[in-house]
């Protein structure tokens, strides 16, 4: 949950969050803290998955979502790996 609010708002709003809505008492640092050690283990990963990606190891998949809202449809792509046994 710290790392949640720490990267939506400031890490002292993301304390008052936590206190006010979870009940869970904990100092501004501490959020700083742990967002930051959190965003240095997501960039890691995304670092070793284009890294995977580069190599050939992984295939990219796509998913294609329809939505409807009203008479409009709309199409999303998303990129998914998928490893590819080597």
């Amino acid at each position: 949950m710290m790392g949640r609010v720490g990267a939506k708002q400031s890490f002292e709003q993301g304390r008052g969050d936590l206190e006010e809505l979870a009940g869970v008492v904990v100092q501004t640092k501490q959020v700083e803290r742990i967002s930051a050690q959190l965003g240095v283990q997501v960039e890691a990963f995304c670092q070793r998955e284009r890294e995977a990606l580069l190599s050939g190891k992984v295939a990219p998949l796509l998913r294609v979502e329809e939505s409807t809202s009203g008479c409009r449809c709309s199409l999303s792509v998303s990129a998914v790996s998928s490893f590819v046994p080597g």
